[in-house]
């Protein structure tokens, strides 16, 4: 049998933890408009991350396979808390009340998001793999999944019937 690819789980893996702080500030801006800014962040431990145990070391002599720690097997994929994630937004968030039932939100976030694995698998362009196992700290970076700007918006109607409302209040 050739390409012996060892799969292996750390027997005394941790549960992953993440500390999380927020903090809001509201005002009211006249009898029907409110204004919330907010600062998010978090940081994440003891994410759970693949990684080769059997990468190649660089060089220029030998086959690729020939200058693995170990050259009998392929790969040595081990899963292990080896993962960290940083978190940081401010958001801003607008609400307005009309007449009749209507009410407008719009929210706005500036965030951040970073990490050393973004996921166990892959994830839209993501590798499986970091490109050095043995460098963890190399691999910071954006998070796949980071998004700087986002924007969202609601409008919100209130039926006009049912108890205290003008139409079929009974």
């Amino acid at each position: 049998v050739s390409n012996h690819y060892v799969l292996g789980n750390e027997h005394d893996r941790k549960t992953p933890y993440m500390w999380q702080y927020l903090v809001n500030f509201q005002r009211e801006l006249g009898g029907a408009t409110a204004i919330e800014v907010g600062y998010l962040g978090s940081r994440s431990y003891r994410l759970e991350r693949m990684f080769d145990w059997n990468e190649t070391i660089p060089g220029v002599s030998g086959s690729v396979q020939s200058r693995k720690p170990y050259p009998e097997f392929t790969k040595l994929q081990e899963i292990g808390n080896v993962a960290e994630a940083r978190y940081n937004s401010l958001a801003v968030k607008v609400t307005r009340r009309f007449q009749d039932g209507f009410s407008l939100l719009g929210g706005y976030t500036l965030s951040k998001s970073t990490d050393n694995g973004s996921g166990i698998r892959t994830l839209n362009g993501d590798t499986l793999f970091p490109q050095d196992s043995f460098c963890l700290e190399c691999e910071w970076a954006s998070s796949i999944f980071d998004v700087r700007h986002r924007f969202v918006s609601s409008v919100l109607y209130e039926l006009p019937f049912g108890a205290a409302k003008p139409y079929l209040s009974d």
